[in-house]
């Protein structure tokens, strides 16, 4: 997890009301939930005068649905579909964004020592949905679910 903050550019599900600047007005939940994560929301200024800040943010998250997510995978379990997704990660290990000097894996080596690892312990009261389909991604959050072995395996990805 980051030490810090992540980048949002715009978090509906998790915002009551965007105020002035950077300020908002965040869910209960989603207060919640960053604090059992140990992290804090950073959102990018709204309209025009964020611009510079969300670019990098939409490109590539757009690319990334675009390229691996559209059609949804088919896949019979949760494990299937990480491991789809593990692949794809190792692949963009070697490309270089937009052409700067470094790799995405040589940037994420330099940073991944200061990243925290995730709580031991599970967030609890929080609203889980299980879907029959393989895959929802929703422009912030995404909620993943499968049946294996008749037991229900839940996954939360969260991020933009």
């Amino acid at each position: 997890m980051p030490t810090r903050h992540i980048r949002y550019e715009n978090l509906k599900p998790a915002v009551r009301q965007v105020l002035f600047g950077r300020g908002r007005v965040e869910l209960q939940r989603w207060v919640a939930f960053r604090s059992h994560y140990g992290f804090h929301a950073f959102y990018c200024l709204p309209g025009k005068d964020g611009a510079h800040e969300k670019g990098g943010v939409a490109h590539e998250g757009g690319r990334f649905r675009r390229n691996h997510l559209v059609s949804p995978p088919q896949v019979a379990s949760l494990t299937e579909l990480n491991d789809r997704l593990a692949a794809i990660d190792a692949a963009e290990d070697g490309r270089h964004v937009h052409g700067a000097p470094a790799s995405i894996g040589f940037n994420f080596a330099a940073e991944a020592p200061l990243l925290h690892p995730l709580p031991a312990d599970r967030i609890t009261g929080m609203l889980c949905l299980v879907l029959r389909i393989g895959l929802s991604v929703d422009a912030s959050l995404a909620m993943v679910a499968a049946q294996e072995g008749g037991h229900r395996a839940h996954d939360v990805l969260v991020g933009q």
